[in-house]
Parts: structure tokens; C-alpha cells; sequence
């Protein structure tokens, strides 16, 4: 780990420390989100952006000047525990996933729990995916990917999709993904004093927030316990220091059974969602043009694809 990674590290647990009682409050755990979001870049000089709404969601086309292609695209969700977050937390992160990819990206702005609770968040992903075909994007030109929750909603995403005989997109790409609402992981526990981005008092509150009590186990809400079967390809990224780390493993180990073409990379030494500070990491930079790359690789070997009727259930 280099000087500027661990500098950062120390950074990170110190604001863990102190935000830890903002858990329990989410308008303090968004303020705090959006104070750190103010060290780091928020629009790159090599993009354009624009606002549009999507029913009743907000949300942002991010276009790379230099480039990016008119028939490819990224449905980007942004992370944050699904009660904090924003299009502008994340505008960098997917600015240069776009730059590196060569596409447009589509972010957005779903609803916060607690005072918007699941399944509003993933019926907000299902239109925005909507819109991108009413707009003339065919599945196998469209691509989508998140950190975090954004990427736990992304695979909640796929698995609707499939279960409502809509097209899949090419692939998927999960950074850091919260795939089980229940915490059943064994690095939930084994990490905790790891990570220091994730805190860890506050992963079954959210979890209660954002799903109740009834929901922690809905495929939709926690992919883990979905049937992974025909599912399109996807990459996923997690750090070794992770939380989160088994969520990752064993959903890639259960899809690879599911006959899923998956990626799963465990990157030394790295922590949550690491990707988003890549202004100061390099890993977090090489992380992206990885990640970039597969993008690339699969829309271009991506073909239209037929309608799935597998239908998800609870394992």
C-alpha cells in the first residue's frame, strides 16, 4: 500500500469514527456523504451533463467530449446504503467509466429510504432501463453497473428484467456490491475493523430501513437468495479488506454454478468502494480502466438477446 493509499485509509476510518452516530440519522449521513464528496472532483472538463427527469426521477446524461460512441451506454446507480448518496456523490466515478469506456452514461437519482422503501428503488432502475430503450438503445448496446448498493440494485435489476421477459443488457458491472441485506457474511464480522468506509452498526439498520423486516431475504432487495440462472454477464470488483467481501464470493461462486459468465476480482489490500477515489489512488484508477475494458470487450462481442423465463425464487 503507497503512502497516498494509506493516507487516504487513515483519512476514511477517521471519518468512519466520527460519522458512526450519524448512522442512525440519515439526514446527518447524507450531509456527512456530501461533505466528503466536497475534497474530491464532481464534473470533469472532458464531459458534458445534463438534467432530465425520468417520471418522477431525477437524473443526469453524462457525455464524454472526445470519443464516446452514439449506440452504446451505462445505467449508472450510485451507492450510498440506499439512504444516502447522489447523482453528485458519484458524478466522477461514472464520468471516467464513461471516459474510459466510450459511452454515454445515464446516472440517477432513485429515492432514499427510509422515506422511500424498497421496492420503490428498483421500479425507479426498471424505467430508467425502460427509457433507454424508448430512447433507441437495443439491450445488447446498454451496459449497467453501480458501487455498493448502486450495484446490489443493479443485479436486483437484472433479475426483474429476466423475470419480466425484458431483454437483458449486455453486462453488468458490481464495484464493492451489497448482495445480502441479512449480513450473513462471514467478512461482516471478519473485516469490520478492515474497512474503513463501511460502518459496521450500520448495515442492519439500513438493511431494516431500506427492506423491513418482510424483505431482506426478496431476491430483488438481496440478490443472493435470487436464481442467478441466465443472467447476463457480469464483472464484479471487491476489495480484500471488505465488509462486504463475502457477499461478492459467494454470489459469484452461486452464479458460476448457475452457468453465469462472471467475473470475480478480490484486489489486495483495498477497501469499499475504493474505485471513487481515483484522484489519489491509483488503484482506484487502474481499477476503472479494468473495469472499462470488460465494458468494452462485451458490448462489442454482445449480441440481441432473447427473453428469459426463469423466474426468481428465494434459495
Amino acid at each position: 500500500m503507497n503512502f497516498r493509499t494509506l493516507a487516504l485509509h487513515n483519512m476514511l476510518r477517521l471519518y468512519k469514527n466520527i460519522g458512526q452516530s450519524a448512522y442512525n440519522n440519515p439526514k446527518l449521513a447524507r450531509a456527512a456523504f456530501e461533505r466528503l464528496t466536497d475534497l474530491l472532483p464532481s464534473k470533469l472538463d472532458t464531459c458534458t451533463y445534463e438534467e432530465l427527469m425520468i417520471g418522477d426521477t431525477p437524473a443526469e446524461w453524462i457525455t464524454p467530449k472526445k470519443g464516446a460512441s452514439s449506440d452504446r451506454v451505462l445505467l449508472f446507480i450510485h451507492g450510498g446504503g440506499y439512504a444516502t448518496g447522489s447523482i453528485r456523490t458519484h458524478r466522477a466515478l461514472a464520468s471516467q467509466i464513461a471516459v474510459h469506456a466510450g459511452l454515454r452514461a445515464l446516472s440517477i437519482d432513485y429515492k432514499l429510504a427510509p422515506e422511500h422503501r424498497f421496492p420503490t428503488q428498483i421500479n425507479e432502475a426498471v424505467a430508467a432501463y425502460k427509457f433507454l430503450i424508448k430512447q433507441g438503445y437495443k439491450p445488447h448496446q446498454i451496459a449497467i453497473g453501480g458501487e455498493s448498493a448502486g450495484a446490489g440494485l443493479s443485479a436486483g435489476t437484472l433479475l426483474y428484467l429476466r423475470d419480466h421477459n425484458v431483454p437483458l443488457p449486455a453486462c453488468a458491472i458490481l464495484m464493492s456490491p451489497w448482495l445480502d441485506l441479512t449480513a450473513s457474511g462471514s467478512t461482516i464480522e471478519g473485516n469490520k475493523h478492515k474497512d474503513p468506509m463501511v460502518p459496521y452498526k450500520g448495515i442492519p439498520l439500513w438493511a431494516q430501513n431500506y427492506a423491513g423486516p418482510d424483505h431482506l431475504t426478496d431476491p430483488y432487495a438481496s440478490p443472493l437468495f435470487g436464481d442467478l440462472h441466465g443472467l447476463c454477464p457480469i464483472y464484479i470488483q471487491v476489495g480484500e479488506c471488505e465488509i462486504l467481501l463475502s457477499d461478492s464470493t459467494r454470489f459469484a461462486d452461486k452464479a458460476k454454478l448457475a452457468g453465469v459468465d462472471i467475473v470475480d476480482e478480490v484486489w489486495p489490500n483495498m477497501f469499499h468502494a475504493w474505485q471513487g477515489f481515483w484522484m489519489v489512488m491509483p488503484e482506484g484508477m487502474a481499477a476503472i480502466e479494468k473495469l472499462s475494458g470488460y465494458i468494452r470487450e462485451k458490448l462489442d462481442a454482445a449480441k440481441p438477446r432473447r427473453k428469459a423465463n426463469t423466474k426468481s425464487k428465494a434459495a
